[in-house]
Parts: structure tokens; C-alpha cells; sequence
């Protein structure tokens, strides 16, 4: 009778067992089975940016400098209204899972680069990033856009409370078929746009006509010249260097070893190119101008 009642006993533990073991796999499968619906019914609802893809492309400018630059015509001068995050190319077409990794550069000097992204709050997008990221356990960053005559971007800083701290507005200087894994080249586009675009006539340094000189902002490119690439320097940040405009010149845009690089300024309407020399004493040492090379006339 005793054998009888241990087997009993051992019998309904065993059974109590595996209605418990069945119950937690249940409970389980059931549990992993409502997370999946979760995460496929996010999945499913993505945000739509066909509206907001043709607003931000390009390559954008801070609007100060490029209202700077317009009023200065030189690149030296209007140096110091860049801003930190100098530049900002964005192209919408490398946008994954919602997030765009944004080509910058901190003054116009040193590489940088920061991500945005995409999130929907009360039937509205909001682009947040992590520009800044070095103080993101004081601030945080959004990408806002106006609409008007031009379309600016406006990155935005807050405090951790959501109060403003810092904006800067940019302008796009150049679509997004422009954009390369290189920084600063909205900066030399505007100063060629500006410095030096069209077609002169060009004298040597006696004075002697050399022809007609096509220079073509767009395409960095010159006809009629030995030279056939032109760019500016825009980083002056590094020295040292004359305190004016430079003007770049390559036989080709590739050609590193061949360039030859002049001061440019206008003197009477007329653009002279100086070569410099190195002045060095126990004391001092200072890069001066030291002969024109070339007149340009505008045709």
C-alpha cells in the first residue's frame, strides 16, 4: 500500500511538471509571438520623405558668408563669417533605414561629418541630428527648412529644457550631383562664381596680349590658357600665406605637381595675378608681393 501511494505521488509530480513546462513554452511562444506583430507593425509604418528629399539636397553655405562674400568680393575677406559647422552636404538618395550621413567640415579646415534623421511626431517630420555630438550631454541639434524667395536650412541647437542656443542658417549653393567625399568645394565654387567667371582679355607681365580667356565657375575649367583648371583657396586657417585671395591654377584639375598659385586683386577694374616671395629676418618673416604676372580685362 506504501509502494502504491509513493508511485501516486511521484506519478502527479511528474505531470504537474510538465503542465508547468508546457505553460511557460506557451507563455513564451506568446509572448515572442506579440513582439514580432510589434516590431513587424513599426516596420511596416514608414515615414514618407518624397517632399522633403527635393528641399534638402545640395551642398549649403552659411548664409552670412555668402551674403559676405557678395559684398566683399573676395574669399580672405569674408573668412571669418563661417561658422564651425561650415558646410553641409546632403543627398537624399543615401538615405538607410531613415538616417543620412551629412559631409562637413568644422571653419572650413578640419573634416567632419554628422547623421541625421527622420522622425514623425504629431503628423509632422522632424530631421534631428547629432552634429555637436561631443556636447550632446548638454545640447541637442534639428535641421529645420524655410521656404521663401530661397529655401534655407536652419540648424538649430537647444539645451537639454529645449530652449535655443545657437542657429545658423545656409543657403544651397550647388545640387547634389555635386557632392563629393571631399569638404570646402562649395566654398571654392563661390569664390570663383564670384572672383573670376566669364571671359577676359589677358596680358602677360609686358604687357603683351595673350588673347581671350574663357574662365567657367561650373566646371573649374579655362580656355585659351596653358592652365586649364582654376580654383581659389578658401581655408585660411592654415599659414603661413599672403593676407589676400589665391588663385589656383593646374594643368589639369588632377595635376598637383604642376600648380601654380598667384595673389589676385582688382585694381581699377582690372585683376592683376602677383607671385610672392619669402621675406625672412633674425626677427620676422612675412610673405610679400613680388611682380605681376598677369592683367586680366573683362571682355
Amino acid at each position: 500500500m506504501k509502494k502504491i501511494i509513493i508511485n501516486i505521488f511521484c506519478l502527479f509530480v511528474v505531470l504537474t511538471s510538465c503542465n508547468l513546462s508546457n505553460k511557460e513554452n506557451t507563455t513564451e511562444n506568446e509572448f515572442t509571438s506579440e513582439k514580432e506583430v510589434i516590431s513587424e507593425e513599426l516596420n511596416s509604418e514608414e515615414i514618407d520623405l518624397s517632399s522633403i528629399k527635393p528641399i534638402i539636397q545640395g551642398i549649403w553655405l552659411p548664409r552670412e558668408y555668402v551674403k559676405d562674400i557678395y559684398k566683399t568680393q573676395s574669399a580672405y575677406s569674408s573668412h571669418n563669417a563661417i561658422p564651425d559647422i561650415a558646410e553641409m552636404q546632403i543627398n537624399p538618395d543615401d538615405i538607410k533605414n531613415d538616417t543620412l550621413y551629412v559631409g562637413s567640415s568644422l571653419n572650413n579646415h578640419e573634416g567632419y561629418g554628422f547623421r541625421i534623421w527622420f522622425v514623425k511626431r504629431n503628423d509632422q517630420i522632424i530631421i534631428e541630428s547629432d552634429v555637436r555630438n561631443w556636447d550632446s550631454d548638454q545640447s541637442y541639434s534639428e535641421l529645420k527648412y524655410k521656404i521663401a524667395k530661397d529655401t534655407i536650412l536652419q540648424l538649430v541647437t537647444k539645451n537639454k529644457i529645449g530652449i535655443i542656443t545657437d542657429s545658423i542658417d545656409y543657403l544651397r549653393i550647388r545640387d547634389k550631383e555635386f557632392i563629393t567625399q571631399f569638404g570646402g568645394l562649395g566654398f571654392e565654387y563661390l569664390a570663383r562664381k564670384i572672383l573670376l567667371d566669364g571671359t577676359y582679355e589677358v596680358f602677360d607681365s609686358n604687357k603683351t596680349s595673350l588673347g581671350d580667356v574663357s574662365f567657367n565657375a561650373d566646371g573649374a575649367s579655362i580656355e585659351g590658357f596653358k592652365h586649364k583648371f582654376y580654383t581659389f583657396q578658401t581655408d585660411f586657417i592654415a599659414g603661413p600665406s599672403y593676407s589676400g585671395d589665391y588663385i589656383i591654377l593646374r594643368p589639369n584639375e588632377n595635376d598637383y605637381q604642376n600648380t601654380e598659385a598667384y595673389v589676385i586683386q582688382n585694381i581699377s577694374d582690372t585683376l592683376v595675378f602677383f607671385n610672392t616671395e619669402e621675406k625672412v629676418s633674425d626677427s620676422d618673416y612675412e610673405i610679400v608681393l613680388k611682380k605681376e604676372m598677369y592683367y586680366l580685362l573683362k571682355k
